[in-house]
């Protein structure tokens, strides 16, 4: 089965409901995931408190974001994205369109959600730069719910996602903007995430600059459902 012909498989999907993220960049630098003392910190803090205080504890710290998934269709859902309490570089996505499908830990492609937002500041590598910018937003699912399971204490579901921001130049730019209305648009989602897809991983992706230097940004969460 290829890439996009299980949106025309009968499987559905459940999608992610309401999830709490904890900001992991403390334990993550984007080269290198400290996962054992991630591990201690979720572990000692369930075992402190009830389920619920725990949720609660995630939305008092910074960097925290709510992700709540709104069903479409049975092949697709809507991914609504808090606002940080924290100031920072990363712009805003108040939602993403993914295949919720692709959520499956059997399934070989991680489910993603696109968007290309405005963005005022632009980060080169060595420092940031003002200005008025497009910067690609690709929210990665992860299907590695199992693993989670044997390492958090929990009997709800734990993932990750990870947030990827490409501060795009006049030629990435070129390759995605015919796109940058309709990826967030219900009505002909479907078809637009395919293109933008093939355009990101087989065009954008595979430029001399992002093989040296793929993103400019980056988040991780740890999501916890309610």
């Amino acid at each position: 089965m290829g890439l996009f012909d299980i949106f025309d498989d009968k499987k559905t999907s459940e999608g992610l409901g309401v999830c709490h993220g904890l900001d992991t960049r403390e334990w993550n630098d984007g080269y290198k995931s400290d996962d054992n003392k991630l591990i201690k910190f979720v572990n000692n803090s369930l075992d402190e408190m009830p389920y619920a205080d725990f949720l609660s504890m995630l939305k008092n710290r910074d960097g925290y974001r709510k992700f709540t998934d709104q069903k479409i269709d049975s092949k697709m859902s809507k991914l609504y994205i808090s606002k940080s309490k924290e100031t920072s570089i990363i712009p805003e996505v108040k939602y993403v369109y993914y295949p919720s499908i692709f959520l499956d830990p059997k399934h070989k492609e991680n489910p993603c959600g696109y968007r290309i937002v405005e963005s005022d500041v632009m980060f080169d590598g060595e420092k940031a730069i003002s200005g008025k910018f497009k910067t690609l937003s690709i929210i990665n699912i992860q299907n590695n719910q199992d693993y989670w399971s044997k390492k958090i204490n929990s009997d709800k579901p734990v993932r990750e996602i990870g947030c990827q921001f490409l501060d795009l130049d006049d030629d990435e730019y070129e390759l995605i903007k015919d796109l940058e209305k309709n990826i967030i648009k219900e009505n002909s989602i479907v078809d637009t995430w395919g293109k933008m897809h093939v355009a990101v991983y087989n065009g954008i992706f595979k430029t001399e600059k992002r093989k040296k230097y793929p993103i400019n940004k980056f988040e991780s969460y740890l999501i916890f459902q309610e």
